[in-house]
C-alpha cells in the first residue's frame, strides 16, 4: 500500500485550488483530524472534496472519501486528554477498509504500508 500524507497545517485561508490539484489523481482519501466529528476542517474538507473535485460532478466520482476524526465530546484536560483522538489502530483501519482489506484489528499490521511524502 502506497500513502501519500498532505499535512494541512496552516494560518489563514487553505488553498483549495492547490488541495484539489494535488488530490485529484487519487482514488481513495482518508482525512484524519484530531479535532471533534462535527464542526471541524475534515467536514469541510468533505465538502470541498464532494463538491469540487471531479469539476461539479461527483455523482459518478470513483474516488473513494472518508475521515477518522476524534469524538464528538468534552476536550478531557490531564492524561485523559487524547482518548477522544483517532488512533494510530483507527487510522490504520479505516485505511485498509477504505482499499477493501479490512482485517480484524490484530490482523492489519501483516500488511505493510508505506508512507510518502
Amino acid at each position: 500500500v502506497d500513502v501519500q500524507v498532505i499535512d494541512l497545517r496552516w494560518l489563514s485561508e487553505i488553498n483549495e485550488e492547490a488541495l484539489l490539484d494535488a488530490v485529484k489523481s487519487y482514488s481513495h482519501i482518508l482525512i484524519v483530524d484530531e479535532c471533534r466529528k462535527t464542526g471541524s476542517i475534515s467536514e469541510a474538507l468533505i465538502t470541498l472534496l464532494t463538491e469540487r473535485k471531479s469539476g461539479g460532478q461527483n455523482v459518478d466520482s470513483p474516488t473513494r472519501l472518508r475521515r477518522v476524526t476524534g469524538a464528538d465530546c468534552f476536550v478531557p484536560l490531564g492524561r485523559a486528554a487524547t482518548l477522544g483522538m483517532p488512533s494510530r489502530d483507527d487510522i490504520i483501519s479505516a485505511s485498509l477498509e477504505m482499499i477493501g482489506n479490512a482485517n480484524n484489528s490484530s490482523d492489519c499490521y501483516s500488511t505493510q504500508i508505506e508512507v510518502t511524502s
